[in-house]
């Protein structure tokens, strides 16, 4: 090879590396700061920038020395001047054998580093498409391409947008709306792109390539944008005028890390960065709901007894504590208890007939004996149905006195359990008339240590008769205690004889005489 098609080879090299160079400096160029890191315009120079690189590689050419350096440090230098000629004396088509020898292994060489420099170059070249441009402002670190802003110095929100370098295949996005236990996507405005999106429950999504538009794919009647200067954002939905969630209000969306959302990001992002937006309800605090709590006491043949009820108001979603009633000589078991109406109601759903298991349903725990969890947007009613414990730790107690108040017999004492039956009259007494009966103890009620009266129970089967003596009643809670009083009966006597022994007598003198029962002095 001569001097001149070595001169203009190396030359095409240089050329071409500059070119690439270059270009990929334009590419980096495009960003300015404007003097503030925070102000970040993106500038698109890509259409003209290759053709002001060249003129300004061609002036350099002109007068300059050359150089291209690559990683490995080879360099090649070439002296050019193309304003002069280049011309071949005749001497030149004779020079010796070595000369040429000399030239082929120079023309060896350079072809050697050619293919050495191509290569690199080609390295290179790959390794940028397949890399990412990563722009640090002071707030934080984003991934760009060549996105065009507004120009102007405003502050772009960028929000943690990710760009794929020389549009090569990026990864993927799934973006969810979950509406949790509200209406879904259908009571939007985003009702008529509905089926855009995939369904599972009352979860929506869609997916997109990284680094595609996202108004290009959720777009259609009724859906809100904004532009925030880096380019047009799709506002996340927003629930109907004439929709009203019984309970609830709509409070918008919050994303992956809890963050109050209110529009999309401008493009989807890479694989393994899945969002999604789930929609807040709060609280309608002009809506309250009953919580009834009834306490009623089962008896042995199975009949229920009402003891008490009593009536709380909550706003749905409320946290409701409320303890159950301790019933001495009762107990209270998780079979015996129900709770109505203890599920949240949809859009769609009356009252009474809720279907959406609460996160934390209204429950009752035996061992602490507290109804504890969530009220749903409905009245709820919880019924306790106690049962005997059967301990026989009552008293019944049975006084007979004299209208004195004298015991005129022995007390009789026997111990019941709460719940069962007893039946009591006058007894006998020898020289005593029944006259009344009263009941001492087991009348009074205390609410607060859940003990109730005689005659709850069995209410119009309790008899008292004070004429006739009869008892008849359901034991309480409660010791009970009656007196029977008693008259002497006038018309029964005691003969008494009187023996007197007189001296000298042997026999003795016997008298009778009666005296009447309970007269004797």
């Amino acid at each position: 090879m001569n001097n001149l098609n070595k001169k203009i080879c190396a030359i095409f090299v240089i050329v071409s590396l500059l070119l690439t160079n270059n270009a990929m400096n334009v590419f980096s160029n495009s960003i300015d700061y404007n003097g503030n890191e925070n102000n970040l315009e993106i500038i698109d120079e890509t259409d003209g920038a290759i053709d002001d690189v060249i003129e300004e590689d061609e002036e350099v050419l002109e007068d300059e020395d050359l150089k291209v350096e690559f990683e490995d440090e080879v360099e090649i230098e070439v002296e050019v001047d193309l304003d002069g000629e280049i011309e071949l004396d005749d001497d030149e088509e004779n020079e010796t054998t070595n000369e040429e020898i000399e030239e082929n292994e120079e023309e060896i060489e350079v072809e050697n580093i050619e293919e050495e420099n191509e290569q690199e170059i080609k390295n290179d070249e790959e390794e940028l498409i397949n890399s990412e441009i990563i722009i640090k402002t002071e707030d934080e670190t984003i991934l760009m391409n060549d996105e065009v802003t507004d120009g102007t110095d405003t502050n772009v929100d960028i929000e943690n947008e990710k760009f794929n370098l020389f549009g090569a295949p990026a990864g993927s996005e799934t973006i969810t709306l979950d509406f949790g236990d509200g209406p879904g996507i259908e009571y939007t405005n985003f009702s008529s792109i509905a089926s855009m999106f995939t369904k599972s429950g009352n979860k929506y999504s869609i997916t997109g390539t990284g680094g595609t538009k996202i108004y290009e794919r959720v777009t259609g009647d009724g859906i809100d944008t904004v532009d925030y200067g880096s380019g047009i954002h799709v506002k996340l939905p927003k629930m109907n005028d004439d929709v009203s969630w019984e309970g609830y209000k709509f409070d918008g969306f919050v994303d992956n890390e809890g963050n109050t959302k209110n529009n999309f990001e401008y493009v989807f992002q890479y694989e393994g960065s899945d969002t999604t937006y789930t929609a807040v309800w709060s609280p309608d605090e002009t809506k309250t709901y009953k919580f009834t709590k009834i306490i009623n006491i089962k008896n042995d043949d199975s009949s229920i007894t009402h003891i008490q009820t009593t009536e709380e108001t909550f706003h749905a979603d409320d946290l409701v504590i409320s303890v159950a009633t301790q019933i001495q000589g009762y107990s209270l078991t998780t079979s015996n208890i129900t709770i109505q109406n203890n599920k949240k109601r949809s859009l769609t759903e009356a009252k009474g007939g809720g279907s959406i298991i609460m996160s934390e349903p209204i429950s009752y725990n035996p061992s602490t004996m507290v109804i504890k969890g969530y009220m749903p947007n409905d009245d709820v009613v919880v019924t306790c149905n106690y049962t005997s414990t059967k301990n026989n730790e009552f008293e019944f107690k049975i006084n007979y006195k004299n209208q004195e108040g004298n015991e005129i017999a022995d007390s009789s004492v026997q111990s019941f359990s709460a719940g069962d039956k007893k039946n009591s009259s006058p007894m006998n007494i020898s020289g005593y008339i029944y006259k009344s009966m009263t009941v001492d103890n087991g009348t009074e009620a205390d609410e607060d240590l859940g003990v109730y009266p005689l005659g709850t129970v069995d209410g119009d089967n309790y008899i008292h008769n004070s004429d006739t003596g009869a008892f008849s009643a359901i034991m309480p809670n409660q010791d009970v205690e009656i007196t029977y009083t008693y008259e002497a009966n006038t018309n029964f006597t005691i003969k008494v004889v009187i023996s007197q022994i007189y001296e000298g007598i042997t026999d003795p003198i016997n008298t009778e005489v009666n005296i009447p029962y309970g007269k004797m002095t």
